[in-house]
């Protein structure tokens, strides 16, 4: 929940587009990165981005 609060911050912010995409480390570079757990559970969030 902390990491979506700090994410509808940015945005309300102006810091972060309303349009923003969200990916993971693992996504762009080879990484264990964000760790599978939390990799899984960002899927389901608002402006996920499956294929960068």
């Amino acid at each position: 929940m902390a990491a979506k609060d700090l994410l509808a911050c940015g945005v309300q912010q102006g810091e972060l587009s309303e349009d923003y995409a969200l990916i993971a480390g693992s996504q762009v570079i080879s990484t264990q990165s964000p760790g599978l757990t939390l990799y899984n559970e960002i899927q389901e969030w608002p402006h996920w981005l499956s294929n960068p």
